[in-house]
């Protein structure tokens, strides 16, 4: 169980998804952490797109690194990079979401990534987010 999740409240919506690639661990890990979320999140009904942040590139080199994210309809949030372990797991927390989609729902929003070698050239990843 990720450490975030030992704190988390009662009343926390919990959810995880699993999925298994074939590439190594080291290839998954350097591809995923320093994504650019602008390249990842778009538009979906009302939750608006990311259309830019303060990091690019060099995501993902120290815990406590942080970024600021605006979306497409101008609403933005912060972010912290809360774990890292190279070619293992990383967690984060998402702050001040001023998105109008998201209040009243979402305070913050926290989560984890780790990835695990199933021993024969895949990788399994497990998210989980709160």
């Amino acid at each position: 169980m990720p450490t975030f999740q030992k704190s988390l409240p009662q009343d926390a919506l919990f959810v995880k998804v699993t999925r298994t690639i074939a590439r190594p661990v080291p290839e998954i890990f350097a591809y995923i952490v320093p994504v650019d979320v602008t390249h990842i999140f778009s538009r979906n009904g009302d939750m608006p797109g990311n259309v830019s942040t303060t990091v690019t590139t060099q995501w993902g080199q120290y815990v406590g690194q942080t970024r600021d994210t605006t979306a497409d309809d101008g609403s933005s949030f912060h972010e912290t990079l809360t774990s890292l372990e190279p070619n293992k797991s990383f967690g984060y927390k998402v702050e001040n979401l001023t998105s109008a989609a998201m209040e009243g729902v979402v305070e913050r929003i926290e989560g984890a990534w780790e990835f695990m070698d199933n021993g024969n050239g895949t990788t399994g990843i497990a998210g989980s987010t709160h």
